[in-house]
C-alpha cells in the first residue's frame, strides 16, 4: 500500500501522459480500496481500545466513590502446599518411622549387662598365718600370687605336719608316764622304734591314719585348708573363744603347729645325741 499511495508511482504516469485512461482508473479504484483498509484499521483499533477505556472508567469512578479514610482489611490466605513441601513431610515421617522401628530393634536385641569384674588374683600374703613377728614368709617361694589350688595344698600339709608334731611333743611327755598294757617295758622316745612292741604298734597307728587321712578326715578345696568341721563339739564347751572357729585361733593353731614342729625335730636330735627321752632331757626321773 505504500508503494501505492507514493506520489512518484501513483501521480507522476498521470502528469507525464504515459498512461491511459485504464490506468488512471484502475489507480483511483486501488487508493480507494486502500483508503476503506487504513479505515477499518482504525475502527478496529478503535473497537479493542473499548474495554480498556471502560475498565479504566471503572476504576476511576471507584476511587472517586470510596469514602476518605476507610480502612482496607487484608486478608491472609494459607498458601496450598507446593508439591515439594508434600514430599518432604512425607519423607520426614517415613525417616522418623523409620528411626522409631530401629530404636525398638535396638531395645529387643540388647545384650544383658556385662558382668561384674572377676575379684582381684588370690595373694598368698594375705592369708591366714600371716602374723608377726615374720610375717609372710616364703623365702622359697612356693606360693604364687593367683594359685589358690597350690596354696590349698601347702596349707593343708603344714596343718597336717603341725597337729602331728603337737601330738608328738606332748606324746614324748605321756608315753614317760603312762604304759599301755603289754608296753609296760617299752621305752619311751626313739627307743621304742627298737621294742618288740614296736611292729605291733605300727601295724595299728598306719592303718587308722591312713583310713582318716584318705576317707573321714580329706581335704576339699571348697574348703578353707584344715577344716574338717568340729567333731569333738568344742564349740559348745562353754569356753568362750577356745572352741570357735575364728581366724584368731586359725592363726594360734598355725603358730602352735610351727612351733610343734621345731619342739619334737629338737627333742629328737638330743635323744640320738644324749640318750635320754624328752623328759629325761629336764632331769626328770
Amino acid at each position: 500500500s505504500s508503494w501505492l499511495l507514493s506520489p512518484e508511482n501513483f501521480v507522476q504516469p498521470a502528469l507525464h501522459g504515459t498512461s491511459s485512461h485504464y490506468s488512471q482508473t484502475g489507480s483511483l479504484a486501488m487508493h480507494e480500496s486502500v483508503e476503506a483498509t487504513e479505515s477499518s484499521k482504525t475502527a478496529s483499533t478503535l473497537t479493542s481500545s473499548v474495554p480498556l477505556l471502560i475498565g479504566s472508567s471503572c476504576v476511576a469512578s471507584a476511587i472517586a466513590i470510596r469514602p476518605k479514610k476507610t480502612s482496607v482489611r487484608h486478608v491472609a490466605c494459607e498458601a496450598l502446599p507446593t508439591l515439594s513441601a508434600t514430599v518432604d513431610a512425607v519423607a520426614s515421617k517415613e525417616a522418623a518411622a523409620a528411626a522409631d522401628a530401629a530404636d525398638a530393634i535396638a531395645e529387643a536385641t540388647e545384650e544383658p549387662p556385662a558382668p561384674p569384674p572377676p575379684p582381684p588374683p588370690f595373694d598368698p600374703a594375705k592369708a591366714i598365718g600371716v602374723t608377726p613377728p615374720l610375717g609372710y614368709f616364703d623365702p622359697l617361694g612356693f606360693c604364687k600370687v593367683g594359685d589358690y589350688a597350690g596354696f590349698h595344698n601347702l596349707r593343708c600339709a603344714e596343718l597336717k605336719h603341725g597337729r602331728v608334731a603337737m601330738l608328738a611333743a606332748a606324746g614324748t611327755v605321756f608315753a614317760h608316764y603312762v604304759k599301755f598294757p603289754g608296753f609296760e617295758k617299752t621305752p619311751a622316745g626313739l627307743g621304742a622304734l627298737g621294742a618288740p612292741g614296736f611292729a605291733i604298734g605300727f601295724f595299728i597307728l598306719f592303718p587308722l591314719a591312713g583310713f582318716l587321712e584318705i576317707v573321714y578326715w580329706k581335704d576339699d578345696i571348697n574348703k578353707e585348708p584344715g577344716n574338717f568341721g568340729d567333731p569333738a563339739g568344742w564349740a559348745s564347751t562353754g569356753l568362750g573363744g577356745a572352741g570357735a572357729y575364728s581366724d584368731e585361733m586359725r592363726n594360734k593353731e598355725l603358730n602352735n603347729g610351727r612351733m610343734a614342729m621345731f619342739s619334737i625335730v629338737g627333742i629328737l636330735m638330743a635323744e640320738l645325741v644324749t640318750g635320754k627321752d624328752g623328759m629325761q632331757q629336764f632331769g626328770m626321773p
